[in-house]
């Protein structure tokens, strides 16, 4: 099976929106999030779960860097495309009010016209997860 030139796209520009979010690049970020986009998540502790519009999805990563002191870290392990869908294997590393944070997740990233639309997100270990941010 053979990758798109869409597809290739696609994984670039996750790829892209990956090295913004660790360089805390919200100018980037702001041009790979559409504006009426979607982040989905089940809420646990200070994190309300569901963030509907680009606003509200920058404004949660703020959250994260100052929740946990700047330590909040996605670090991708593994890209794949297929049509309009971007799976990205990551491992999310963090600290918290004496606690650590270090799991697996799986990103489902929805892309139309070169931006993402809509986000998945997916914990290994959701009990650790959850754990941590209450």
């Amino acid at each position: 099976m053979t990758t798109s030139q869409s597809e290739h796209e696609n994984l670039a520009q996750v790829r892209r929106a990956f090295d913004a979010f660790a360089a805390g690049d919200m100018p980037t970020l702001t041009e790979l999030i559409a504006v009426d986009a979607v982040w989905n998540i089940v809420p646990t502790g200070v994190l309300a779960g569901n963030y509907r519009g680009r606003d509200q999805i920058l404004a949660w990563f703020g959250q994260l860097h100052q929740e946990t002191n700047g330590t909040f870290r996605s670090t991708p392990t593994a890209f794949a495309a297929t049509e309009d869908r971007v799976f990205v294997q990551s491992v999310v590393t963090a600290a918290r009010n004496g606690k650590s944070l270090n799991s697996d997740q799986v990103l489902v990233i929805s892309i139309s016209s070169g931006k993402m639309v809509a986000v998945e997100e997916y914990f290994e270990d959701y009990a650790g997860y959850a754990a941590f941010w209450n």
